[in-house]
Order: structure tokens, then C-alpha cells, then sequence
């Protein structure tokens, strides 16, 4: 319901900007919305919406900002990401530095190479958007393979597995076609790039620890079921029956 609420309110606000201002006078410097305001005697609205978006746009940056840092601690705390960004503390202050440092890193870039800059930025992101949701969607695809879900649970997906052969298609279409359109095609290159370069190093470090590491201390990978278990709801009804004492069996110390 709040997708398509939102959905529906950027559609309406489109629809809206395009009967007040003409597509021929945007510009990408400036806010559609601002543009429309201002030609019809509204400079005040324009302005106050700059805010907002600044305000916006501001606290965004400050979410994303603790969001990576703990993001960053956890993956240093499982040996994913360099020891130094370990923190102990509530706050990962070394997080936020680093996160901070590489924003800092990334507006100075954009003072440099501003339209370079900015199309880069927005195909790598689209290309990690589209691919987390791919690797997401896939891994439901494999869990659900794997493991069966009653009627009664709540991982059922409507109309799998086709919805999910409709989804990994769909993103695959339009990672495909990134090439073909202007200014796409770099982050495509780097997102590839970058993937290739954390599989493999991923895959790298396994492998030295699976050999470095005895057989007897091994760690034995989980297996898939119980996490399905515990999800739906098997495991919990196994364990009822299991404690449910048998009317069987009498009590040695009961009398007759």
C-alpha cells in the first residue's frame, strides 16, 4: 500500500508539472518543480520547496551515513572489512569517519567533474540497487526450492515461482540495457568491475581459511531447514509434541 501510494503521488506531481511548465524549458540544474512555481509568480514557493529538499536531501545523508557505519562495523566484526573499522562503542565513530571521508571525497569529485560525476554515480547506484534486489529475489527463489512453506506460514509469494521468473528476468533486462543509454554505460562497467573484484576476494579468503583451518575445527555450516523451521512454524510444533507427555507411561513413584 505505501508503494503505491507513492507511486501515485509521483505520478500525480509529473502529471501536474508538465500541464505548468513546458519540457522543452527544463533544465537539469534546476528543480522541475521550482521552474513551474517561478514562471507563474510564485518565486517564494520555489524557494521554501529548495529548502525542504535541502533539509531532505541533508537528512538522508545523515541516515545513510550511521546506517554504512554499522554496516561497516558488523562486516569488520565477522573479518569481512579491514580490522580498524572495528568499534566498540554504541556510535561506530570509525565508521562515520570513513563514510564521511569517502562523502567528502565524492563533492570534491563533483566540483571537478560535475556531469561526469553525477551520471556515474547514479548508474553505479542504479546497477547496486538492481543487483541487491536480484541477489535477494534469488536467494528466495533457492531458499523456497529448498525448503517447503504450509499454506498456513507467512513466506508465501503470490504466484511463485512464476513472479520470481517474471523479476530476475526484468532486472536482468535492464542491467542488459544500461549500455544503451548515454552516460550508463561506465557505471555499468564499474559495477561489474567491482562485483568480480569482492567475489573473488571472497572467495579467495574462504578458500585460505578452509585449508589453514583443521577438519576438526571446521565450522559446520547450518543447515538450511532449520532456519525454515524456525519460520515456519514446524520446528515450534515439533518440539509441543515432543514435550506432550505420553498417557501411557505411568510415574514410578505413583501409587496405586
Amino acid at each position: 500500500m505505501t508503494l503505491i501510494s507513492l507511486l501515485a503521488l509521483y505520478i500525480a506531481a509529473i502529471a501536474v508539472i508538465l500541464m505548468l511548465y513546458p519540457t522543452q524549458g527544463m533544465i537539469a540544474d534546476q528543480s522541475p518543480l521550482v521552474l513551474a512555481l517561478t514562471r507563474w509568480g510564485m518565486g517564494w514557493a520555489g524557494t521554501l520547496i529548495n529548502i525542504v529538499m535541502i533539509t531532505a536531501i541533508l537528512s538522508t545523508m545523515l541516515a545513510s551515513t550511521f546506517g554504512l557505519a554499522r554496516m561497516l562495523r558488523s562486516l569488520a566484526a565477522e573479518g569481512h572489512a579491514p580490522a580498524w573499522l572495528k568499534d566498540r562503542h554504541d556510535i561506530p565513530y570509525r565508521g562515520i569517519l570513513f563514510s564521511g571521508a569517502a562523502m567528502l571525497l565524492g563533492l570534491a569529485m563533483g566540483y571537478l567533474l560535475p556531469q561526469q560525476v553525477y551520471l556515474f554515480l547514479v548508474s553505479c547506484g542504479g546497477y547496486s540497487l538492481l543487483f541487491s534486489y536480484f541477489i535477494i529475489l534469488a536467494s528466495h527463489y533457492r531458499w523456497r526450492r529448498v525448503t517447503p512453506c504450509s499454506p498456513e506460514a507467512t513466506c508465501q509469494l503470490p504466484g511463485y515461482p512464476y513472479t520470481s521468473w517474471v523479476g530476475l528476468i526484468g532486472m536482468i533486462a535492464i542491467i542488459v540495457s544500461m549500455p544503451f543509454i548515454s552516460g550508463q554505460g561506465t557505471g555499468l562497467v564499474v559495477g561489474l568491475g567491482l562485483t568480480a573484484l569482492l567475489a573473488g576476494i571472497y572467495w579467495v579468503k574462504e578458500r585460505r581459511g578452509r585449508v589453514s583451518a583443521p577438519s576438526s575445527q571446521r565450522p559446520i555450516p547450518a543447515p538450511l531447514t532449520e532456519a525454515a523451521e524456525e519460520i515456519t512454524g514446524i520446528r515450534d510444533d515439533r518440539e509441543t509434541a515432543d514435550e506432550v507427555p505420553d498417557s501411557t507411561t505411568v510415574p514410578k513413584n505413583k501409587k496405586e
